[in-house]
């Protein structure tokens, strides 16, 4: 059937024409009373005026169809032109895939390399959370820095070379809404050598009794930043729900629960402060090594490493591994490795006092091994803290210089 409708229309007909009409193949096929008026019709014409009705015809269903595909390209260019160079931010915090300039809160979307792609560092467009930066200035993974206290011992250009002596990229650095001044020739003196800083806040448990409280400190910490345009990277909270005075060996898993609950409010209110006032800027807090631990144990509610890095929460933790729970690379690996597995942006915490002229060694292997085991989640190391070197003090010239 279809090849015989496809030779009547190329033609063939004994009209002296060509193509046979469709009235006309209608009629011969079914004649009926209106086909009969329709063929009557049709020999009425000439045959030049019946392929001139029948072309007319399909030349207005020809041009009607090359409208419509005409338009169809133009939108499509016009589409494509206006996508052009809009990159697709996702909100004011940037990114598209999180709303935190595309990172996962698992931070597992960083190059091989230890570098994070991020061509515009600081923009509202893209914004990648990290704790130390590279030569480059751009983020990185090789973070390797610590906590940064008494720094009116010796003065801000004292501190910033003593933290380079030690081949620190970052600083966690202690600073008071009180002494703005102060806090801001800190910063300028750790960013001259390229090092990072991270401002620390909430350094009282009394925080987790009043949860708004850090919310305000927050707030006023970061509008400080503002008004001072100090070139910071992060801010970290050093609340410790663990060190509250109610948090005792015998205290009940309720009591335990309750101050860890007014912990997590505390993060999430931080975390609103941030989006509020200063987006681009990297959330961290330290934590108890056990935690994670403890949840799987169902000792403790939300303490999973998931639980405290997220978007409404925390970037990175840093768990504290000292205090007797460091003092060997193998432990601290051991102790790392519950917050590494629940892919968690860890940087691990181990304090300088454990290893009596080993640190150097032992966070070689920390690094090497975490890197192998957990390239996606493993961040660098904190260092518990300058003014526990034995050299904190001494002539720049005698500082050891470790890396």
């Amino acid at each position: 059937m279809k090849k015989k409708i496809l030779e009547e229309e190329k033609g063939g007909g004994d009209d002296g024409g060509g193509t046979l009409p469709l009235n006309s193949t209608i009629a011969a096929t079914a004649p009926t009373a209106t086909n009969a008026t329709n063929a009557a019709t049709n020999a009425s014409l000439p045959p030049f005026s019946l392929h001139f009705y029948v072309y007319r015809k399909r030349l207005i269903l020809v041009s009607v169809l090359a409208i419509l595909l005409t338009v169809g390209i133009v939108a499509i260019i016009v589409m494509a032109a206006s996508g052009d160079g809009s990159g697709g931010s996702g909100g004011s915090n940037g990114g598209g895939g999180s709303g935190r300039g595309g990172s996962s809160y698992k931070n597992g979307n960083q190059e091989e390399n230890g570098n994070l792609e991020n061509e515009n560092i600081g923009s509202s467009q893209l914004f990648i959370p990290s704790m130390c930066l590279d030569e480059n200035n751009q983020p990185s993974k090789n973070c390797y820095g610590g906590w940064f206290y008494k720094t009116h011992a010796y003065g801000p250009e004292y501190n910033a070379n003593f933290a380079l002596r030690k081949h620190w990229n970052y600083v966690l650095l202690t600073a008071s809404v009180n002494d703005k001044d102060f806090v801001a020739a800190n910063v300028a003196a750790f960013r001259g050598k390229n090092i990072a800083v991270h401002l620390m806040t909430l350094e009282d448990t009394g925080y987790l009794d009043h949860p708004g409280e850090g919310y305000d400190l927050m707030k006023k910490l970061l509008t400080f930043v503002n008004d001072y345009h100090l070139d910071i990277q992060g801010v970290h909270i050093d609340c410790e729900p663990h060190g509250h005075p109610d948090w005792q060996e015998d205290s009940s898993q309720a009591v335990k629960n309750s101050i860890f609950q007014n912990f997590i409010r505390v993060l999430e209110e931080c975390r609103q402060a941030v989006n509020e006032i200063r987006p681009n800027t990297t959330l961290s807090a330290a934590v108890a090594w056990w935690f994670s631990s403890h949840t799987k144990k169902g000792q403790l509610e939300n303490g999973r490493g998931f639980d405290m890095v997220n978007e409404k929460r925390l970037d990175f933790i840093v768990p504290m591994i000292y205090d007797g729970a460091g003092g060997t690379a193998d432990r601290v690996l051991q102790r790392a490795k519950d917050y590494l597995t629940d892919e968690a942006g860890t940087v691990i915490g181990m304090a300088a006092a454990d290893y009596h002229g080993t640190l150097q060694s032992n966070v070689t292997t920390v690094i090497e091994r975490s890197r192998s085991d957990f390239p996606d989640y493993f961040n660098g190391i904190s260092i518990f803290s300058n003014h526990h070197y034995d050299d904190w003090g001494k002539d720049l010239d005698q500082v050891e210089d470790y890396n």
